[in-house]
This record gives C-alpha cells, sequence and structure tokens, in this order.
C-alpha cells in the first residue's frame, strides 16, 4: 500500500514537471521570436527627446 501512495505521488510530480517544462520552453521560443522582430523594430525606430520648459522662478 505504501509503495503505490509513493508511485502515484513521483507519477503527479513528474506530470507537473513535464507540463511546466514544456510551457517553459515553448514560451522561450515566443520570446526568442518577437525578441528578433522589436530588435528590428528598435533599429529602425529614430528616438525623439522632448524636454518640458523650465518654470518661471519667482523673485
Amino acid at each position: 500500500m505504501n509503495m503505490h501512495k509513493h508511485m502515484e505521488a513521483i507519477f503527479i510530480v513528474t506530470l507537473v514537471v513535464v507540463s511546466t517544462a514544456t510551457f517553459a520552453f515553448d514560451s522561450l521560443r515566443e520570446a526568442e521570436t518577437s525578441q528578433s522582430a522589436s530588435a528590428t523594430a528598435a533599429r529602425e525606430v529614430r528616438t525623439v527627446v522632448v524636454r518640458a520648459p523650465a518654470p518661471a522662478q519667482r523673485a
């Protein structure tokens, strides 16, 4: 009986680890794809810096 409980626990932990790893690896592939797209977009964009006017000083 005790052996069956341990085998069930090992099975459930294995399922959790495999499903988590699958999700993580799929997310990494998507991140690499979107990173290259955003890097291309970043090279083509010009940066514009806008400064606010300085407040008037009181005497």
